[in-house]
């Protein structure tokens, strides 16, 4: 919907490409790696970690001439795809808990590594109830209401508009 906001940001850091992005709750977001032509035989594992976690979620080699691609970890069951050309990893209907750092290792006859900070928000037809609540107009008069940032909850109040 029109009323989506969205917003990508990457950031470059001497050394290491660190690329960052805010993706909306539902989306489907690609985390590219700009290169198109993977070694066939290169070993490919993405990396996810959190406050809480850091699994292992993608391992995929060529074995005998067989793309043998694992998807580890319930946590993303069936919403991750690999692209093994370009070592690319697509995370379908991406949630809040998918907040965090994913992390691209390549194995070839040298390593290489890519990182990825990604912040999934809320939509904004999520939070459209905080226009009309009065408490934003006055959040001293209704303290209680900066938890709905928080909760996702509907504020109870009397709006002013609708």
């Amino acid at each position: 919907p029109s009323s989506d906001l969205i917003w990508k940001c990457v950031l470059f850091t001497a050394g290491e490409e660190v690329v960052k992005l805010q993706e909306l709750e539902g989306n489907t977001v690609t985390l590219h790696t700009g290169l198109t032509g993977v070694q066939s035989d290169a070993h490919i594992l993405w990396f996810y970690t959190s406050e809480k976690l850091d699994i292992k979620i993608v391992n995929s080699l060529i074995i005998r001439g067989e793309d043998i691609t694992d998807y580890y970890t319930d946590r993303f069951r069936d919403r991750l795809q690999l692209n093994r050309s370009s070592g690319s990893l697509t995370i379908r209907n991406i949630s809040r808990e998918d907040s965090g750092v994913y992390t691209l290792h390549i194995i070839t006859g040298t390593d290489s590594d890519w990182r990825f900070s990604v912040n999934v928000i809320l939509r904004f037809s999520t939070l459209s109830h905080l226009i009309h609540c009065p408490c934003l107009l006055c959040p001293a008069a209704f303290p209680s209401c900066f938890l709905l940032l928080l909760t996702n909850k509907p504020c109870n109040h009397t709006p002013f508009l609708r």
